[in-house]
């Protein structure tokens, strides 16, 4: 989440003022039932007060325009909605009387409040304040919210329930989030290792996202399509959470930092160039381990974060055709002093890319350098006993003596001749 907290409400609440305030202006005019409210405002006083809808008289409206307002008829109507909305409306009908001011203002508190959920939805997923503020102004003046938001109809509270209930899902997620990393930090992982993760037995992002559904059904039963929706949600979250985990096995022995892995599955995108991002970020990073004097300048503090800025920009220049979504990231990544993650990020991005297009890397250590049909002939090799693409590296080690060892993700296979006596003398020990 962004850090400026109280900005961010700031900023919330003055959109949300002004939006109520552009809103309550004449809301009571004009002084008549407009469109549906011919039925929502009725049903809603009859429910206010026999708890139940009635049939109204055909001439009612006039009636009610002037005054007189119990007209309804002993019969009950035939209803096609659920109450909730209807009694919403009739809660503004018991506290300022059933005229069109009163019929109106439930609708009014709705329709700002969804200005207030909608900014603070846009500000978590998109991590900024400003989209998020622009995204409150933008729904502020949209013509559609502002009538919906003075008629007494039930689709502005369907809106907002359903807009709340998302919020709440997106609040979930990240409150998960944190919870599994911390669990991670505070246990020394990597990963969960195929293990279960931390007991959460109470999720209260996860209920409220429930209640608001059950009231969004409760006001009009359209809302079954956006649950339907919201559960295939969840599912893909569930399976891509368990390819996140799956993942673990192939980071590197070191602990890498969970904010590496955080900022590598915010910046993956299903379907999208992932290859040509991991590719860039690869180049970033050969391009700092060759040069201490750029490192310096990236990650010492006593650099200002425009010097910071300009040669993040001019690197990515040199690497040229940089994705945007990895550009916004790096700049961002400056601008929250958090560039030391970057090789760790880098070794993140590649794992979930590799993983993604069915491939695994390995490590090949010999006494003396392998010749390229030797190393080709041991990839192939490897691949028929990991039954997936192999990338290989090589590197020289002498004190293997003999023969070569490779690993690959977390398995290694040891077949130097150091090992092979070291093997023998614990044999003959044994003897």
């Amino acid at each position: 989440m962004p850090a400026d907290r109280i900005t961010g409400w700031v900023v919330t609440l003055l959109i949300t003022g002004a939006a109520f305030a552009i809103r309550v202006v004449n809301l009571g005019y004009p002084n008549k039932l407009v469109f549906d409210e011919t039925y929502y405002a009725k049903d809603a006083y009859a429910l206010l007060k026999f708890g139940y809808e009635r049939n109204w008289p055909s001439k009612a409206n006039a009636q009610i325009t002037s005054g007189n307002v119990d007209v309804m008829e002993k019969t009950a109507s035939f209803i096609v909605h659920p109450p909730v909305g209807k009694w919403l409306i009739a809660a503004g009908e018991h506290f300022f009387g059933m005229n069109s001011f009163g019929w109106r203002v439930a609708p009014l508190v709705f329709g700002t409040l969804l200005i207030l959920v909608t900014i603070r939805l846009v500000r978590r997923v998109s991590r900024s304040t400003l989209i998020g503020g622009l995204a409150g102004l933008l729904l502020t003046l949209d013509g559609l919210e502002f009538v919906m938001s003075r008629t007494a109809l039930l689709d502005i509270f369907l809106a907002f329930f359903a807009v709340a209930a998302v919020a709440c899902l997106a609040a979930d997620r990240d409150w998960f989030r944190d919870r599994l990393a911390d669990h991670l930090e505070r246990h020394e992982l990597t990963d969960l290792g195929g293990r279960f993760g931390p007991a959460l037995w109470l999720r209260p992002w996860r209920i409220a996202a429930g209640l608001s559904f059950g009231l969004a059904l409760g006001t009009k039963w359209n809302a079954l399509y956006l649950l339907a929706e919201s559960q295939f949600y969840a599912g893909e979250t569930a399976k891509a959470r368990a390819t996140f985990e799956a993942l673990g096995k192939q980071r590197s022995s070191r602990l890498q930092p969970v904010a590496a892995w955080r900022v590598a599955d915010c910046l993956w995108v299903e379907g999208k160039r992932n290859d040509a991002v991991a590719d860039q970020l690869s180049s970033l990073v050969k391009a700092l381990e060759q040069s201490p004097e750029l490192s310096d300048v990236l990650l010492n503090p006593a650099y200002s974060r425009t010097q910071r800025s300009q040669v993040v920009e001019a690197l990515m220049g040199l690497v040229g055709n940089v994705e945007p979504a990895l550009a916004n990231t790096l700049r961002l990544l400056v601008d929250r002093n958090r560039l030391i993650y970057l090789p760790d990020i880098a070794r993140a991005f590649r794992a979930m890319a590799d993983a993604q297009a069915g491939r695994v890397r390995g490590q090949v250590t010999s006494a003396t350098k392998l010749t390229p049909d030797a190393v080709e002939q041991l990839r192939k090799n490897l691949q028929q006993l990991t039954q997936r693409d192999v990338i290989l590296e090589t590197r020289e080690d002498p004190s293997l003596l003999g023969g070569v060892s490779a690993q690959v993700g977390s398995v290694l296979y040891d077949g130097s001749v150091r090992t092979q006596l070291e093997q023998l003398r614990r044999e003959l020990k044994q003897r």
